[in-house]
């Protein structure tokens, strides 16, 4: 099962690097140590739970759910918080409101194109679109602040 929950991390960090707007893309193996300006905004993929059943009715097909998220970094936060950043007259508001909404028009527009990220996975393959949640905010990476969209999958496979 461990190469099956890699395989979809690799495959959520393939699609996060696939999206225009995203520099770099990583998955818990290759993460940096600092986010340099030359690699924002970047995706950062961590699995954070999963749930494994048989079901009878799949003649004990065993399913396996994995919930992950894909964080972007997009720029630093300047110690702006995120609600007063959309304003333009404050710091790099228009900056982050024009580019931050942006990337993420690009990444639904993506995931609309591969929902089951299908061509990303070997088998087995996903079973269920990708659900999602995507709450803007501002996260630390390397001890500073940015602002950032996380992305929280649900993905179901039966093996």
């Amino acid at each position: 099962m461990t190469a099956t929950i890699a395989a979809l991390i690799e495959a959520l960090a393939t699609f996060g690097g696939a999206v225009p707007g995203i520099a770099h893309s990583y998955d818990p193996a290759n993460t940096p140590e600092e986010a340099t300006p030359d690699i924002l905004p970047f995706a950062l993929t961590l699995p954070v739970g999963m749930k494994f059943a048989t079901h009878a009715f799949q003649g004990g097909a065993p399913e396996l759910k994995v919930k992950a998220t894909q964080t972007i970094y997009y720029m630093p936060s300047d110690g702006v918080p995120f609600y007063q950043a959309f304003r333009p007259n404050e710091g790099n508001g228009v900056t982050l409101a024009a580019g931050i909404l942006t990337l993420a028009d690009n990444y639904y527009a993506a995931l609309k194109l591969t929902p089951f990220l299908a061509a990303l996975t070997s088998p087995p393959p996903v079973h269920m679109p990708a659900v999602l949640d995507m709450p803007f905010g501002i996260a630390a990476y390397a001890g500073i602040n940015y602002h950032v969209l996380e992305f929280t999958f649900d993905l179901q496979i039966f093996l």
